[in-house]
């Protein structure tokens, strides 16, 4: 009888936290700035509506993985072709499941498996060179910038996909590091970390951005770098189960769900990047112009 007051006295005492959050995180905007430029980061990014621009970069990168699957199978077949279907996946840690297309791959005649290089090289063409523009214009909305039209497509496109696949390649290197000896992780994790902060610094330098120098994109490669390696987590404790449960329940719908998923936590952590800049930019630019205005008083 006496533990429903205690139940209903807990209910209450998280209802008023609850209550006094915004109180709370008012006073902590107030008095440490890192929580305030943090706040005015997320209030910008939400007048800009980045998860909808998040969702679009999302779509674009998954619809650039299909012509990079559809080209990695069509030259997995080759290599499958006079060889067992279950080495090569042994060898490349694949799952059964790929193992049975390279298998079905490999079993297709020669021009056949050119024409799909050749399908797969143009639908990547065209694929980078949207998700390209789709970024560029992630980061003309996040620092105001007026729109231009790009140039050279074909350079956009293929700078986009050296980028991705680097980035990928220090993933799967970074993963094979960790299996090889545990005792390594935190190395490995540090080394990873850095690796996604000098592609993606060098990524911003390249984009859209105000005349801020280096410096003043380091902010937004620091939140990629930290947010790769607990997209690692979530991708490794949370993710990965979810992928392979959804294929075994829904097939390649569920697949392709839980890929978009993590697609998308990814396409926000890069609509968050220079929307942090363009915030922390501005803040800069209203302290110069209040330290002028105070100067201009006291003269």
């Amino acid at each position: 009888m006496s533990t429903r007051p205690e139940g209903r006295g807990r209910v209450e005492t998280v209802r008023d936290g609850i209550a006094r959050a915004p109180e709370m995180l008012d006073d902590w905007r107030a008095r440490v700035r890192a929580v305030d430029a943090a706040m005015e980061a997320f209030e910008y990014d939400r007048r800009r509506v980045g998860a909808l621009l998040a969702g679009s970069l999302a779509f674009r990168l998954f619809r650039w993985l299909l012509p990079v699957g559809l080209l990695l199978i069509a030259l997995a077949g080759f290599a499958a072709a006079g060889r067992s279907a279950d080495d090569i996946g042994e060898r490349l840690g694949l799952t059964g499941y790929v193992t049975g297309v390279i298998a079905d791959t490999g079993r297709n005649a020669e021009d056949g498996r050119w024409l799909t290089v050749l399908v797969a090289l143009i639908a990547l063409h065209s694929a980078g060179s949207s998700a390209a523009r789709a970024l560029r214009a992630v980061h003309l909305l996040a620092w105001e910038l007026e729109p231009s039209r790009v140039q050279r497509r074909w350079a956009a496109s293929l700078g986009f996909t050296g980028f991705t696949l680097l980035a990928v390649a220090v993933n799967t290197g970074a993963a094979a590091a960790r299996r090889a000896d545990a005792d390594l992780g935190l190395t490995v994790t540090m080394l990873g970390a850095l690796a996604f902060f000098v592609l993606w610094l060098a990524a911003s330098r390249l984009l859209p951005h105000r005349d801020v120098g280096w410096r003043g994109l380091v902010p937004g490669a620091l939140l990629v770098a930290v947010g790769t390696q607990a997209m690692h987590l979530v991708t490794v404790f949370y993710l990965a189960h979810k992928l392979e449960r959804s294929s075994e329940l829904y097939g390649s719908l569920g697949t392709a769900s839980a890929l978009l998923l993590g697609l998308y936590l990814l396409g926000r952590l890069l609509v968050a990047a220079p929307m942090f800049n363009a915030t922390l930019d501005r803040r800069r630019a209203r302290s110069r112009a209040d330290t002028a205005v105070d100067v201009t008083r006291s003269g």
